[in-house]
């Protein structure tokens, strides 16, 4: 199933023309979603954020903020869609799905350095990682916005190359090569013991 998710999103073709924002998670303090809330609000773009996750439609709409709840994983690739750029504003955070499904779509990803997927952000551009405050989260937006639509293309690419390399078989390959090489280092040989 996930890995035909990921099939899904790796054909999605992004709109990079318009200041579209979508933000993917559970809504609550620890995801820093209020972050992004107040990172919008000063924009100097007019940008909007679609909110997509359970609870979220517990976030105050606006002209800016549309909020989604729970969505079929067919209008969550719809949203992916139709965003040019994905921000996950939680100050913490281990190795996040959704920051892997939005590279994998192809959107530049704005997140904190905080986030375990900080690194994949910082191949596709330093300037995507901002500390979990609105006026860093702020800058990074309208450095991304302010970008000729040439520049966020290539961006794209690079999201999407970084992208790429997660699904499943492709994650238990790599386990099994680096749980094999920890075996070897250990001196254990696994054909021997199995």
């Amino acid at each position: 199933m996930e890995d035909e998710r990921y099939s899904k999103l790796r054909e999605v073709n992004p709109s990079l023309e318009d200041p579209r924002i979508i933000c993917v998670g559970k809504y609550r303090e620890k995801n820093g979603q209020d972050i992004l809330v107040d990172a919008v609000a000063e924009t100097s773009v007019g940008v909007t954020v679609d909110f997509v996750g359970p609870d979220t439609t517990d976030i105050v709409e606006s002209e800016q903020i549309v909020t989604h709840g729970f969505v079929s994983e067919q209008r969550l690739i719809e949203l992916f869609e139709s965003a040019s750029l994905m921000v996950f504003p939680a100050p913490v955070g281990a190795f996040p799905v959704a920051t892997l499904e939005g590279l994998c779509s192809g959107l530049p990803v704005v997140t904190t350095p905080g986030v375990g997927t900080a690194a994949l952000v910082r191949g596709v551009n330093p300037r995507l990682i901002a500390d979990p405050t609105p006026s860093d989260m702020e800058r990074a937006i309208n450095w991304y916005f302010a970008l000729p639509h040439e520049q966020r293309v290539e961006l794209s690419h690079r999201a999407s190359n970084y992208g790429s390399g997660f699904d499943e078989k492709t994650g238990l390959d790599a386990f099994a090569f680096e749980f094999a090489n920890l075996l070897n280092d250990l001196g254990y040989d696994a054909t021997n013991n199995a």
